[in-house]
C-alpha cells in the first residue's frame, strides 16, 4: 500500500492535508488557523480556508463521466441478473397496490376512474375520497407491505450487484433469500433515516440538505456489511465525512442524465400499444442504474476510506444459509406486520370514533332548529360521520343527517335506510326516509317504497307516493293510479302530483278520472298535472272546469285557459264562448276581454243575443275591455230595441266609451282650438 508522505518532510508520514492548498503534511508542518488545520506557508501568506480544503475529496472521488460508463459495464455484465432482480420487485409492489385496492372493494371505482381518466369530475373526486377514508385501515395495513416490498427490492438489487460486481456468481435463489433476510433491518433503518432527515428539515432545512447526504449509505452498510443500526450510521458518516460536495456534484449530474432519459421514455410511452410497455421496462432500467450508481459511489468511498473493522464473512452459498434463520426472520417479519396492523387498526377507529364524536358534538350543539341543522350539515362530506349522526337523539340532526345522505345518493346507503324505516317510530322521521331510499336506492328499493303505500298513516302513503313519482318507475305506476281511490284527500293529490312526473301518455286517463273527483283540491291537481303534461293539448278540460261550482277550482282553471290561449287553441275558446255552458262562456267572455282579443269580437258579439242577462252583460263587458268601435253601427240599433233597463244601460255606457276619440285624438283637437281662444276672449 503506498505511504502518504509529508510534503515538506518526505521521510516523516503525513498527518493530515492543509485545508488551503489541500498538500499533505506532517504534524509539525500544519498550524491551526479558523478551526482548520493549514501548512506553515499558507498561515504565513494568510490565506483563509474556502473551497480548495474540499478539493482533495473531490478529486479523490472519480468523476462522473467514469462512473457513468461504470455503471453501465457493471449493467452489462450482469444484466439479466439485476434487471430480472429490480424487474421482480417492481412487479412485487404492483401486485400489493392492486391486491390492496381490490380487497378494499375498489372494483368498480377503478372502472370509473380508467373511464374518465381525460375528464375526472368532482363528483368521481368526492367518491375516491370518501372511499380511501372509509378503507383507511386496509390501505393502511397494504401500505405497510407495500413499504416492506421496496425495502427488499433494495436489499435484493443491492446484493445482486455486489455479486456481480465481485464475481460471487450467487445463485438466484440466494440473492432473493438473503434480501428477504434484510428486509426488515433495511426497513428499520430506512425509517430512521427518513425521520431523521425530516427531522433536519422541520430545523432548518440545511441540517436536513447535511443527513440526507451523511447518512445516505446506511443502507449499504447495514445490508452489505452486516452492520447494527447505530454502526451503520457512524460507517456512513465516516465514509462521508468531507465528500458532502463531491457526492452532490456526481448526483447532481446523475439526476439531469435520468430527467433527460425521462423525458425521453415518457416520449416513447405515448407511442399506442409498444409505447406503454417499453416505457415501463425503461422506467425499471432508470430506477435499476440509480442504484447501481448508488453502489459505484458507496464502493468508491470504502476503497478511499478503508475496508470496515473485521467481521465474519458471509457465506452466499445456498445450501449453507441456515433456514433457522431464515424462519426466524420470516417470523419477525410477520410479527411485525401484524402488530402494525393491529396498531394502524386500533389508531384508525380511536382516531375516527374521536373526532366523529367530537364533531357530531359540536353539529348538535349548533342544530337548534330545522333551518339550523340542515346549515350545518350541509357542509358535511363524511359519510361515517352522518351515518352516525343516524343515531342521534336529537331529531333535526338526525332528520338532516337524511336528507344530506340521500343528497349525495351512495346506493348502498339504501339497506341502511330499509332497516331504518322498518325500526323508526316516528311518523315525520319514517316519511323522510322513504323519500331518502328513492333518492339513494336502486330498483331493488321500489319493493320497500311500494310496501309503504299501504302505510296506515297518510303522511307515510304521501311521501311513497311523491318518492315512486321520483323514481318514474313504470312498474310501480298501477299502484299509484291505485292510489287515487285512496280516503285520504291529501294522498290523493300526492298521487296526482306522482302522475304528473312521469310525463307518460299512460297517466292522461287516471288523472282526466281525477277531475272529477269530490275534492277541489285534487281537482286542481288533476288539471295542473294534465296541463303540465299536455300543455295547450288539454284546453278543454280547462274550459270544462269553468263552470266548477267551486271558486278554487274555476280560479285554477282560469289561469291555465290564459296560459294556453293561443292561436292553437283560439278556435276552441271561441267556439265555447258561442256553444258552451253559461259559466264557460263567463269566464271565457272575461278572459277574451282581459286579453283585448280582437280576434274574438265576432263570437262575443253572439252572445249580446243571448236571452240570459248575466251573459250578455258579460259579452258588453269584453267588448268594452277590446274596444274595438267597428261594432257601433250595430249596438245603437240593438240600444233602440232593448227592453232590459240593465242591459240598456251597459249598452249605453259601451257606445258612450267607443265613442270617445282616443286619447292622441283629443290631444290633437286641443291644439286645433288653442289659436282660436284669445280671439274668443277678445270679441267678448
Amino acid at each position: 500500500m503506498h505511504k502518504v508522505v509529508c510534503k515538506t518532510h518526505p521521510d516523516r508520514p503525513a498527518e493530515k492535508y492543509c485545508a488551503i492548498c489541500g498538500s499533505d503534511f506532517c504534524k509539525e508542518c500544519l498550524v491551526q488557523m479558523e478551526n482548520e488545520m493549514v501548512c506553515v506557508e499558507c498561515a504565513k501568506t494568510k490565506k483563509a480556508p474556502g473551497w480548495s480544503k474540499f478539493s482533495k475529496e473531490w478529486k479523490q472521488l472519480p468523476k462522473f463521466r467514469l462512473l457513468y460508463s461504470t455503471m453501465f459495464k457493471l449493467l452489462e455484465k450482469g444484466f439479466w441478473t439485476l434487471f430480472g432482480t429490480y424487474a421482480l420487485g417492481t412487479a412485487i409492489q404492483f401486485i400489493i397496490i392492486f391486491g390492496v385496492f381490490f380487497i378494499a372493494g375498489g372494483g368498480e371505482l377503478l372502472q370509473k376512474m380508467i373511464a374518465s381518466a381525460n375528464t375526472p369530475d368532482d363528483k368521481l373526486v368526492n367518491e375516491m375520497i370518501q372511499f380511501f377514508k372509509n378503507s383507511l385501515s386496509i390501505f393502511l395495513t397494504g401500505g405497510f407491505v407495500y413499504f416492506l416490498s421496496v425495502y427488499w427490492t433494495m436489499a435484493t438489487t443491492l446484493i445482486a450487484i455486489d455479486s456481480v460486481d465481485k464475481d460471487k456468481n450467487t445463485p438466484f435463489g440466494s440473492i432473493l433469500l438473503q434480501g428477504t433476510i434484510k428486509m426488515v433491518p433495511a426497513m428499520i433503518i430506512g425509517i430512521l433515516y427518513i425521520a431523521l432527515v425530516c427531522l433536519g428539515f422541520v430545523m432548518l432545512i440545511i441540517p436536513g440538505i447535511l443527513f440526507g447526504v451523511w447518512y445516505l449509505f446506511v443502507f449499504s452498510s447495514i445490508i452489505l456489511e452486516n452492520t447494527h443500526f447505530v454502526e451503520a450510521f457512524k460507517r456512513s458518516r465516516k465514509l462521508t465525512k468531507g465528500f458532502f460536495w463531491a457526492i452532490n456534484g456526481r448526483y447532481g449530474w446523475f439526476v439531469v442524465v435520468a430527467w433527460l432519459w425521462m423525458i425521453a421514455i415518457g416520449l416513447i410511452g405515448k407511442i399506442p400499444i409498444v409505447g406503454p410497455i417499453v416505457s415501463q421496462a425503461g422506467n425499471i432500467l432508470v430506477g435499476l442504474l440509480g442504484l447501481i450508481f448508488y453502489y459505484l459511489i458507496y464502493q468508491k468511498l470504502c476503497d478511499i476510506n478503508g475496508a470496515p473493522g473485521e467481521r465474519k464473512p458471509e457465506d452466499d452459498a445456498m445450501p449453507k444459509i441456515e433456514t433457522s434463520i431464515l424462519t426466524k426472520t420470516m417470523f419477525k417479519g410477520g410479527a411485525v406486520i401484524l402488530i402494525a396492523a393491529i396498531i394502524s387498526a386500533t389508531a384508525y377507529f380511536t382516531v375516527t370514533f374521536g373526532w366523529s364524536y367530537i364533531k357530531l358534538a359540536q353539529l348538535s350543539s349548533r342544530s337548534k332548529d330545522m333551518a339550523a341543522a340542515t346549515e350545518q350539515f350541509s357542509k358535511v362530506y363524511d359519510i361515517t360521520l352522518l351515518k352516525r349522526a343516524l343515531g342521534s337523539g336529537n331529531i333535526y340532526v338526525k332528520k338532516a343527517a337524511i336528507e344530506r345522505l340521500s343528497e349525495i345518493g351512495d346506493p348502498k346507503l339504501a339497506p341502511i335506510f330499509v332497516k331504518m324505516f322498518d325500526r323508526e317510530k316516528d311518523i315525520q322521521m319514517k316519511s323522510s326516509i322513504i323519500i331518502a331510499l328513492c333518492r339513494v336506492g336502486d330498483s331493488t328499493s321500489v319493493p320497500k317504497i311500494r310496501e309503504a303505500l299501504k302505510h296506515p298513516n297518510p303522511v307515510i302513503r304521501i311521501s311513497a307516493a311523491q318518492a315512486l313519482g321520483e323514481k318514474s318507475d313504470l312498474a310501480s305506476l298501477e299502484y299509484i293510479v291505485q292510489m287515487l281511490n285512496d280516503s285520504d284527500e291529501t294522498v290523493r293529490v300526492a298521487a296526482c302530483e306522482a302522475l304528473r312526473k312521469f310525463n307518460n301518455s299512460t297517466v292522461v286517463a287516471p288523472l282526466r278520472g281525477a277531475l272529477k273527483d269530490p275534492s277541489p283540491n285534487v281537482r286542481i291537481a288533476a288539471l295542473s298535472a294534465l296541463c303540465k303534461i299536455g300543455g295547450v293539448k288539454f284546453i278543454g278540460p280547462s274550459m270544462e272546469l269553468l263552470a266548477d261550482p267551486d271558486p278554487e277550482v274555476r280560479d285554477s282553471a282560469r289561469i291555465q285557459v290564459k296560459r294556453q290561449m293561443c292561436e292553437l287553441t283560439m278556435d276552441k275558446i271561441l267556439y265555447e264562448i258561442r256553444m258552451g255552458e253559461k259559466l264557460v262562456k263567463i269566464e271565457l267572455l272575461a278572459i277574451v276581454g282581459d286579453a283585448g282579443e280582437k280576434s274574438a269580437m265576432n263570437s262575443v258579439v253572439t252572445c249580446l243575443y243571448e236571452k240570459d242577462t248575466d251573459l250578455r252583460l258579460a259579452a258588453i263587458d269584453a267588448l268594452n275591455k277590446i274596444g274595438d268601435k267597428r261594432i257601433l253601427s250595430s249596438l245603437k240599433p240593438m240600444l233602440k230595441r232593448e227592453k232590459n233597463k240593465k242591459v240598456k244601460e251597459a249598452l249605453a255606457e259601451l257606445i258612450s266609451n267607443l265613442s270617445k276619440p282616443a286619447k292622441g285624438a283629443q290631444g290633437a283637437q286641443r291644439a286645433q282650438r288653442a289659436p282660436n281662444t284669445p280671439k274668443k276672449a277678445a270679441a267678448r
